[in-house]
């Protein structure tokens, strides 16, 4: 009969490990870890024994808030090709066209900034750049200004959590860029 443990690293990732695995390790090692789960294999059938002490609920980095109004409102967009039978658009609101009086010259209009190659900032590849576009940062100075929460995020949702931890070091590069 064999018995493995399921132990969550401090940092949240999970792995198993044989109780003998367990008991070799040094007690400097395992302060990292918790014993979230035990298995036991007898003859070829394991049986999950759960942990006698409460889990904390694993939580993700987009607010319960936010995931909630999201699933709202793709309910309501569901009930609403349901009843209508057509597929319901995006709505995009655009500002009103100023009113030009008679005299007056058109406004100026403001043309959108041109891009910036956001990938001369080391440790941006050309996928994170998609990632900055999908989210309207493509200049150095956006990503200078840009909330790191939400470039985290973004970065998150396309698998690329680990460039999470250079997002300061970008802002600080991109700031230096955008001023010179």
């Amino acid at each position: 009969m064999d018995t493995f443990l399921i132990i969550r690293h401090n940092r949240g990732r999970e792995t198993r490990i044989s109780q003998r695995s367990w008991d070799l390790m040094p007690k400097s090692q395992k302060a990292d870890y918790q014993v979230v789960g035990k298995i036991t294999d007898i003859k070829g059938a394991a049986a999950m024994v759960p942990s006698a002490a409460k889990q904390p609920e694993r939580t993700g980095f987009i607010p319960p808030e936010i995931v909630e109004a999201e699933r709202l409102k793709e309910e309501e967009k569901k009930a609403v090709e349901a009843i209508t039978g057509e597929a319901v658009k995006e709505e995009v609101q655009e500002a009103p066209a100023p009113a030009i009086e008679a005299g007056n010259e058109a406004p100026e209009v403001k043309e959108a900034p041109e891009a910036d190659d956001l990938a001369t900032i080391g440790g941006i590849t050309k996928a994170t750049v998609e990632v900055l576009k999908s989210i309207g940062i493509t200049t150095f100075a956006q990503l200078a200004k840009a909330d790191a929460g939400k470039v985290g995020a973004a970065l998150e949702a396309a698998n690329l959590s680990a460039k999470k931890a250079q997002v300061p070091n970008w802002k600080a590069k991109a700031e230096t860029l955008a001023k010179g």
